[in-house]
Formats: C-alpha cells, structure tokens, sequence
C-alpha cells in the first residue's frame, strides 16, 4: 500500500511491503528535472501517527537511519534505480521528496516500488507443512528470518548490527542444516571465528562485526565446538571436525580456565558463573523463573565435554584430557548445587529441558524429573519463561517424553506472551523480544523485529514432528520414529540429506496411520512405530 504519511499534500509518502525483509527497493520514478531529489528511509514499524519508528533498525546505536538518497539525471521517460552495494531492514519505507515530481504525474503508485529480498543462495533441502495452521504460519516466520539474516555470515538482525554473533549461530545452526544446505556457510563462519580469535587473542562474542561486545560467554563461545558437531551428525563431514580441532579443544581449555577463575557465586572449580545465559525469554531477564546464568553456563560446560567425547572416540582424534572423566566431575557438582532433591527437579522449566537431553540429571531421576517438569509448566499456566538457548533443548525433551502436545501449549500459549500471540500482533519474522507489542509505541533503544535466535528449536519439526533423526553421520542410517500431536495429525516433512530426499508424510486412515516414507538409495532407515528395517525406494505403511 501507499499512503500519505501526513494526511497532507507535503510530498512524504509511506509504503508498506506486507513482510519485514532485508533488502532493498527499486524505484521507477516519472520524468523529473535533473537534480531534483528524492530520499528513502527504511523501517520495520510505524510509530502511533503513522510514521516510520527507526528505533529497532539501530538508530539508537549506530546513530544513523537506514536511508538512500537519488538524484535525477533528468531523463524524459522516467528512471528506474537500486542500490548495488548495501541492504536494510524494513517492511516500510518513506519516500520524501516526491512532491517536486508530482507536476509530471499522479501520486505514487505500488507499480513504482519493488522490494527484492537477498540472502546468501542456500539450495532449500528442507520443507514442512502439517495440519496445524499456527506450526505452518511460524515455520514460514522463521524461515524468513533465517534467510534474511545469513548474508555470507549468520547474523543477529539485518539493520541494527549485521554482526555475527556466535551464540545466535550455534543455537539455530540445526535448524539452518534441517532446510538449507549451509555446509560451506557454517565452514566459512567457523574461518571466521578462527580469524577473530588469532586478531585478539580470544573468542569474541561476535565473528565477524564491528561491534566490540568483548571475551565469548559460555553460550557464545561454544559455537567453536557445537556447529563442527553437527555438521558432522547431519552432513557426514568429518574434515571440519579434524580442520577445527585444535580451536574446539582450545575453546575446552579456555572453558576449565574459567571454571577454575570464576569465584563469584561458587567456590566449586567446575561451576561457572559468568555469562549471558538463556537470551530474551518473553518473562525478561530478571524473572526468577528464567534459567540461572550459573547453571546455563555450567551446564554448557558439561556439554562440550560429552560432544568432545563422542567426535574424538567416532574419529579417533586425540584427547588433551579425559573428557567423560571431566563430564562426571561437572555432572556431580551440577547436581550438588543446582539439583533439589524433595522436588524431584531443578529451579526451572529450563533448567529441567536442558537437564533431560544431555542426561545431566541425577542417575534414576528421569521420569520423576519428567513429571515434575510437567507439573511446574501447569502450575505457571503455561507461560513461555524459555529464550533461545532453554527452547532448543525444552522442547524436544517434552517430544522425547511424547508430550508434543505440551510443546505446542506454550509455544502459542494465547493467554500469555508466546509465539502466537506474537504472530497475533502482526509478526512476519520472528522478533526479538516476542513480549513487545507490534502496536505499541516502545522504550527508547527498541529491540529489532527480526531475529533467528528464537528459532533453534524449530528442527524438532523434522526430528520429531517427522521423526527424522541421524542414526549414522550423513543420514546413512536413520531412523523414522514420529511423536503424535493432537494438532499435527497431518503432516508432510522432506528433507534432502546427502544421499538424496528423504520424506516422510503422514494421515489417519481410519482406525490407523497412513505413513509414506521415501528412503534414498544407499541408505537404511529404522522404522521405530513397526520396528522394520526399510531399503531404498517408495514404502506404504499402515501402523
């Protein structure tokens, strides 16, 4: 749409594209005298009046608004213009100057205006679609938001920094791998991040980007270990494992190093306490129901050990230090300090996700802190207290305990701050912080409406929802096993791995499920629900 910004004749116009992109806007302007001037700016919302918030593109930091300025050259038969050498994020734009041109013309038309997405040209190797009309609304949000934020680096946002920021990276990377083929991207990044640490000495939060946001965090700094590790589990490359090596082993020992520094809250030498911790969860930082920052960071530390272990074990790699000796220390003093014994689970909703898929609980407390689980999530009525990290883990831990179901309540829990009700106010990407009103006016330093962040948990639709999990690196082997949802009945989930397409759809046929698998060739799946080993081709199904 078009609209006059103002109300009056006073040549300031503003047009709205229908999604929040990165990109860029070609114009096609009617005759004008030459020299004559028109200026566009960029936003991803709208103030009260009407007119562009420029907050949540980065003015409030970067000092400066997302604008293009073009100078007629005075051709009689119109000009059509783009910029070659720079991007912005926006779903609207103001052009201001049109005025001047309106003697040759009418008011500005939509013709006149083409918005063009860009994003690095990943190959997609990944599509879902299901009978949950909220799931196939998010999935499309959080698609946008991963392309229009991978521009030859993982980005945070398109407008504010364009930095790439590790943590972002490490906790979407599965979802990026399950549907686009990013292997030569996250081998890039990894160069990246090697780069950054040879200029200064130590992981930076961010690799690449100019803004200087200091030493790597356990979550942020652990990207060295967990995107080698699942490109391994999902490509079959072990050559960025054997290349990063000596960085991820290093990142290990800078990990002890700060176990052993860190003295603010515990005395223990294997609890760290420092961090950013479980990011943005709709309930804030402050909430005492968002994770510990001293038991995120801790319980990371204890993950990169158990990766460590499994990759130098798979590929024979040597081992500076015994890594399952140093998870077991970890595991116990986690449990010591953080594990409450008469509830059966730990402080929070987060803490407990985490906890049940890296097996970091006490030994027989699996289903006693399932169920605990279960109960604290309906006692706090179902509102999200997770951020980016917790969700990756919490909900694939409620599909593993075939509590999908429960998943879906929170994620578009209407009665609190949720997913749905984020794409309720107007969402086209995912936001930032998914609390704030789309039709509200906001604090000074606004967030930004396009993050892939919140995204990391998304790959459970193939893993879960599909029940496509690597048995074998590459997909050579793997299992179908998919958890029943009560709003997913339907589903159709396909995704390319290296040997060729994988698919797997699903629908009830009467009293049973009508399931139809696609093996590739030279490949071997493991049908959990009739417990059939299936050969390449075509396979029908009754279960």
């Amino acid at each position: 749409s078009v609209t006059n910004c103002s109300g009056k004749d006073d040549g300031a116009w503003i047009i709205d594209f229908g999604e929040n992109i990165a990109g860029f806007v070609e114009v096609s302007l009617p005759r004008a005298a030459r020299g004559s001037q028109v200026t566009l700016r960029f936003a991803e919302n709208l103030d009260s009046d009407g007119h562009l918030d420029l907050r949540s593109a980065g003015s409030f930091a970067t000092q400066v608004v997302q604008q293009d300025v073009y100078i007629s050259r005075g051709d009689t038969a119109g000009e059509t213009w783009r910029p070659r050498f720079t991007y912005h994020a926006f779903r609207y734009m103001e052009i201001t100057g049109y005025f001047d041109l309106r003697a040759y013309g009418s008011n500005p038309e939509t013709r006149m205006f083409k918005a063009y997405a860009i994003s690095t040209a990943f190959t997609q190797t990944g599509s879902f679609k299901c009978s949950s009309e909220d799931m196939n609304r998010l999935q499309a949000i959080m698609m946008n938001t991963f392309r229009t934020n991978f521009h030859g680096i993982p980005e945070d946002c398109p407008g504010r920094e364009k930095c790439g920021w590790l943590g972002d990276a490490q906790v979407v990377c599965n979802t990026g791998m399950m549907n686009y083929d990013t292997e030569a991207a996250y081998e890039k990044y990894l160069n990246d991040i090697r780069t950054t640490n040879e200029v200064y000495g130590v992981w930076q939060m961010i690799s690449p980007g100019k803004r200087g946001c200091g030493e790597a965090s356990p979550l942020w700094g652990c990207a060295q270990v967990i995107i080698p590790y699942w490109m391994y589990h999902y490509y079959g490359n072990d050559s960025v494992v054997r290349k990063n090596w000596d960085m991820m082993e290093k990142w290990v020992q800078h990990e002890i190093a700060d176990a052993k520094a860190d003295k603010s809250l515990f005395e223990d030498e294997l609890i760290i306490s420092r961090g950013l911790g479980d990011w943005c969860p709709p309930v804030g930082h402050q909430s005492d129901r968002r994770m510990p920052v001293h038991e995120s960071s801790t319980a990371m530390f204890y993950e990169i050990m158990i990766r460590m272990s499994e990759l130098s074990k798979a590929l024979d790699l040597p081992a500076s230090i015994d890594y399952d000796d140093w998870a077991a220390r970890i595991k116990e003093a986690f449990n010591r300090h953080f594990w409450i014994p008469e509830k059966h689970r730990y402080s929070t909703w987060g803490t407990c996700g985490v906890a049940l898929m890296t097996d970091l609980y006490p030994d027989g407390e699996k289903d006693a802190l399932t169920e605990a689980l279960l109960t604290l999530m309906e006692e706090d009525d179902y509102a999200m207290s997770t951020g980016i990290y917790c969700n990756k883990y919490l909900v694939p831990a409620l599909c593993e305990a075939g509590k999908g179901d429960i998943a879906m309540k929170f994620l578009f829990n209407r009665a609190h701050h949720s997913f749905g009700t984020m794409m309720d106010k107007g969402a086209t990407s995912l936001w930032e912080c998914p609390e704030h009103d789309f039709t509200q006016p906001r604090e000074v330093g606004s967030s930004s409406y396009n993050h892939p962040m919140h995204s990391g948990f998304a790959y459970f639709l193939y893993a879960y929802v599909g029940g496509i999990i690597p048995v074998t690196p590459g997909f050579r082997v793997f299992a179908v096993a998919p958890v029943p949802f009560k709003d997913m009945k339907e589903a159709e989930v396909i995704h390319e791995c290296p040997y060729g397409k994988i698919r797997v759809a699903f629908r009830p046929e009467g009293d049973a499920t009508r399931y139809e698998i696609t093996v590739p060739a030279g490949t071997t799946c493991a049908f959990v629900p009739t417990g059939k080993t299936l050969r390449s081709g075509e396979h029908v199904i009754l279960a």
